[in-house]
């Protein structure tokens, strides 16, 4: 996804550390129109498992990437043409988030390939959330972190979620 970039250059300057919150990520009306769906949640055991694989002999830098990580969820939604989904099947969440007190959209980008809204979500003077959507016109995926993580190492977080997806379709 040429998103990545984007939040690759966000990561590169900007650093937000980000803790757990709960949002209510419901895609049943979207996930009845897919083609392909990828879901993966990774908390609690799972995670742990996850963290001490990725933590095995590698630096510093690289362990601090999941080891306050709480929750990482990605869902991804393939369809088969264009205009399966529309921009108003995200109106729930959008409503959930400005409803949200902290939440806000930090990034909107749009060109004629995707759409890409990035959300952090504030506690007093903290930034303490993180929300990415990317829509395709044939895709759609939203990726959430709860727990610590600094902005600067999301991009390598969001290849790791990537990867693990790429996995689950295999």
């Amino acid at each position: 996804m040429t998103t990545f970039a984007v939040v690759g250059l966000l990561a590169a300057l900007v650093s937000v550390p980000a803790r757990a919150q709960t949002l209510n990520l419901n895609f049943d009306a979207i996930a009845e129109k897919a083609k392909e769906i990828t879901e993966m949640k990774l908390d609690g055991p799972m995670l742990e498992m996850l963290k001490q694989a990725t933590l095995k002999g590698v630096g510093k830098e690289q362990q601090a990437l999941f080891a306050a990580i709480e929750e990482i969820s990605l869902q991804d939604f393939e369809f088969a043409k264009k205009g399966d989904y529309s921009d108003s099947d995200l109106a729930p969440l959008r409503k959930q988030l400005s409803a949200t007190a902290g939440w806000s959209r930090v990034l909107n980008a749009k060109d004629k390939k995707d759409d890409t809204e990035i959300y952090m979500l504030m506690r007093g003077d903290k930034p303490s959330g993180f929300l990415l959507i990317v829509a395709e016109p044939k895709e759609l995926t939203v990726i959430h972190v709860a727990g610590s993580i600094q902005l600067a190492q999301l991009h390598e977080l969001i290849n790791s979620a990537v990867y693990f997806k790429d996995l689950a379709q295999e």
